[in-house]
């Protein structure tokens, strides 16, 4: 078991896309109660490879969401396949699990390599690269009246008429679309303890097309992501002690250059100042002025 542990996060979510009112705060909507930040909780299983890097396993599960008012849309052709948009902005809800694969780097120890970092013990940086495979189901609607756009991963859909209420049947967990996600982010550790660490994680996923929010436009955003900031903490099942695999290059070349400065001084040392070295003297206490060969 050793290097391996298990980590539990949960956090909120922000999405990137065509549906998506401000940049860089989230939007709201009072008459419904709906707001751009979704909620999300994941859960990985690592395996530490070397003090560098590990690897990760993780699930995740939660939702994102996103709106757009009308005004943002000037200049742009809304995705209306069933001719359902009221022209007044929209808003979508997507749901999500996704399973990636995620390689760890330890940049505290990394860094080494260009300087001598203080010794830092209890906190530790973290970056993130990996890719994933997503299963989602996402319903766009319109933004006042709440009725149906466009969805993907629903089994109802197609033109509004009176009495129809589509984008309320998911289609089955094996059914639903999928995406490739490509995954990047930053984590900050504190050990706790020798088994427990708690971390603030920030992480990216982007997607390989531009379906998540249930509208493919040609805006500024090319492809959709969203962001996922979390809170957790990591349990280590066993042993992790790697600090005696890893020594900074400097720290190494410090004690070999001290070694050879004892090395340099015992080869030259002279106690009875008689002009033999002392490693080679055979008559090492000689008295002063008596003369030698």
């Amino acid at each position: 078991w050793k290097g391996w542990s298990v980590s539990f996060a949960f956090g909120l979510t922000q999405f990137d896309g065509d549906v998506r009112q401000y940049d860089h705060y989230p939007a709201f909507q009072k008459s419904s109660n709906f707001f751009e930040l979704g909620s999300a909780a994941s859960f990985s299983l690592t395996k530490q490879i070397n003090s560098f890097y590990s690897l990760s396993t993780e699930l995740s599960s939660g939702s994102f969401s996103g709106l757009r008012k009308k005004n943002e849309y000037l200049g742009y052709n809304v995705y209306d396949p069933y001719q359902n948009y009221e022209g007044n902005g929209d808003k979508f809800l997507a749901s999500f699990n996704e399973i990636d694969v995620i390689l760890n780097i330890d940049m505290t120890k990394t860094m080494a390599y260009f300087f001598k970092p203080k010794k830092t013990d209890k906190l530790t940086f973290e970056t993130k690269l990996g890719v994933g495979y997503n299963i989602y189901n996402s319903v766009r609607k319109n933004l006042f009246s709440d009725t149906y756009i466009y969805s993907f991963g629903y089994l109802d859909e197609g033109s509004n008429s009176p009495g129809t209420n589509y984008g309320s049947q998911k289609k089955s967990f094996f059914s639903s679309p999928s995406e490739t996600v490509y995954i990047y982010g930053l984590q900050a550790k504190y050990k706790l303890n020798a088994r427990i660490s708690l971390f603030l994680d920030y992480t990216v996923r982007s997607a390989k097309t531009d379906k998540w929010d249930a509208s493919i436009m040609s805006t500024q955003n090319i492809k959709d992501k969203f962001s996922f900031l979390s809170v957790g903490f990591t349990y280590r099942i066993g042993n992790h002690d790697y600090f005696k695999e890893w020594e900074s290059p400097i720290d190494g070349l410090t004690d070999d250059v001290s070694t050879l400065f004892v090395k340099i001084d015992g080869f030259t040392d002279d106690a009875d100042n008689d002009g033999v070295a002392d490693a080679f003297d055979k008559s090492p206490n000689t008295p002063l002025g008596v003369a030698v060969d």
